[in-house]
């Protein structure tokens, strides 16, 4: 997990405690955008990328954006992203495969086309 606040992130390390999930999941104190630089720089990718930014930040563009220029997700890989039903993403490599929509919130799959 990739949050920004000091008080969620205190939150997710208590609940991955609870879990018992300390050696599977690693929480950092970060900017987002940011730390998609540093991932793409050190050449790090992953099958799976959960984006929940906040609503009406224009983070949820700013964000696929930066996966898309640092190529952090891995060919077979897959984005989910929560965001609100006004604020569509357009993105230039990802392709949106999937959406659901639960009240004015949206949830949207994205994946890299086999040809990109």
């Amino acid at each position: 997990f990739v949050e920004s606040s000091f008080k969620n992130q205190k939150l997710l390390k208590e609940n991955i405690e609870m879990l018992k999930l300390e050696d599977k999941v690693e929480v950092v104190l970060a900017n987002v955008s940011k730390f998609v630089e540093v991932l793409g720089e050190k050449k790090q990718t992953f099958d799976l990328i959960f984006i929940d930014p906040p609503f009406s930040k224009n983070w949820t563009q700013k964000v696929l954006d930066k996966i898309e220029q640092y190529q952090i997700l891995r060919p077979e890989g897959i984005v989910v992203l929560h965001h609100h039903k006004k604020e569509i993403p357009e993105t230039s490599t990802l392709c949106l495969i999937k959406q659901r929509q639960f009240g004015d919130n949206l949830v949207s799959f994205y994946i890299i086309p086999p040809s990109a």
